[in-house]
């Protein structure tokens, strides 16, 4: 029996954005293996040791939410999202960020979200964004793609801008490195309230939704008829079991039990 092949979901810009860069994505990947290979991609050195997660409430179970500078606006819960093929500004967030003289380009091809539902997005803005702080920082420009979506996130980074800036993850640390202007490494933290927030936000509606379906008052009487036993024709006599009478003697053991067989050709 042949091995099933199952391809990933993929969309949004990161194939381009107009159909013949799409295209020419595609052709590429076809021909990558009987093309010369082009020039050797430099990787940052990173370290992980015992010692980061000494300060971590734990057991945890928390996603990466990072708190980041998106123009001259620092952003709270940042979700860092590997599956995602495009990075993401909600709209509410993207109306706040303030940077003048950059304008949202509109989206020729629609987004498909989990699920194959189609998300509204108003197109896509380039912001700069910067990984850690002025002393240690990675500068980048990022095409976000705003969408008009409830969402207990502001921004979701994806694939594009965590390849572009060489970060490496490691989900149990809960931590994120990356390549820095200056070819060196630096270590953003994640910070577990921030994640915590995001939960009990996303949560939220399920919440309020539990509480408004909850019935005030007393239960409702139940309607149903229930089945009425007829009495009996006759009293029930119920006989108990006559007790001993105190002056009759009853059997003690003496000098100890003796076994008798019963049958001598099956003495057990």
């Amino acid at each position: 029996m042949d091995d099933l092949e199952m391809e990933t979901a993929t969309g949004g810009y990161a194939e381009g954005i107009t159909r013949s860069a799409r295209k020419a994505q595609l052709r590429g990947a076809r021909q990558v293996l009987a093309v010369k290979q082009g020039s050797h991609v430099t990787v940052p050195t990173t370290v992980f040791n015992g010692h980061e997660g000494s300060h971590f409430t734990s057991p945890y179970n928390d996603p990466l939410v990072i708190e980041l500078k998106v123009a001259s606006t620092v952003v709270r819960r940042i979700f860092i999202d590997t599956r995602s093929s495009v990075d993401i500004i909600i709209w509410d967030c993207s109306k706040k960020v303030k940077y003048p003289g950059r304008e949202i380009f509109p989206l020729v091809h629609p987004i498909l979200g989990f699920g194959g539902k189609k998300l509204n997005s108003a197109g896509i803005i380039p912001l700069p964004l910067r990984f850690g702080d002025k002393a240690k920082a990675r500068n980048l420009e990022v095409d976000f793609l705003v969408v008009d979506v409830p969402a207990a996130d502001n921004v979701i980074l994806g694939r594009p801008i965590l390849h572009k800036g060489k970060a490496v993850i490691a989900s149990y640390l809960l931590q994120l490195q990356f390549d820095m202007d200056d070819k060196s490494v630096c270590k953003l933290q994640v910070d577990q309230r921030i994640a915590w927030e995001c939960y009990l936000i996303s949560i939220r509606p399920l919440v309020d939704r539990s509480v408004e379906s909850r019935p005030i008052g007393p239960p409702p009487s139940d309607k149903k008829q229930r089945t009425v036993v007829p009495p009996l024709a006759e009293p029930l006599v119920i006989h108990t079991l006559p007790l001993p009478d105190p002056e009759r003697p009853c059997p003690k053991v003496v000098n100890g039990i003796e076994e008798i067989s019963l049958d001598k050709g099956r003495p057990d």
